[in-house]
């Protein structure tokens, strides 16, 4: 949190820029996105831009991370949803913040992976939601 870019983004954030978010939700957005850094690069090093476009540019460090966020961490699909909610803020964020062209063509596998599994949890906590919610099963659990 105490990095330049981390205290960028959390400014960020919390202008018109980043959606005028509170200081409470900035603070788990970037929390979040550091951990997810953290996760990309197990080093102890500052945070730079290089490692922020090294992280957001693999879509195979975001696969791992998802299978690290739901298998091992045991995350349920709306702490998931919010860790890639972050993940984008911190995309957006990198794309105004002078990204070079060849970062901003990286980004674009990226988007496109974010909105498909954003998509495929929101269909899971659905199905979830209806056969737990159904009139069967909540009559069979003495609801």
């Amino acid at each position: 949190m105490s990095s330049k870019i981390a205290q960028d983004f959390l400014s960020w954030l919390t202008g018109s820029g980043g959606g005028c978010k509170s200081e409470r939700q900035a603070h788990q957005i970037v929390s979040r996105c550091l951990k997810f850094l953290k996760f990309c690069c197990k080093e102890d090093e500052d945070l730079t831009f290089e490692i922020v476009d090294f992280s957001l540019c693999s879509p195979n460090l975001l696969f791992k991370f998802g299978d690290t966020m739901q298998d091992v961490w045991n995350l349920g699909h709306a702490g998931r949803r919010g860790y890639l909610d972050a993940i984008t803020e911190l995309e957006d964020f990198r794309k105004v913040n002078g990204a070079s062209d060849s970062v901003l063509r990286g980004l674009t596998p990226t988007e496109r992976y974010l909105k498909k599994v954003r998509k495929t949890i929101s269909k899971t906590m659905r199905l979830q939601w209806t056969s737990e919610l159904d009139i069967d099963a909540l009559e069979a659990k003495g609801h």
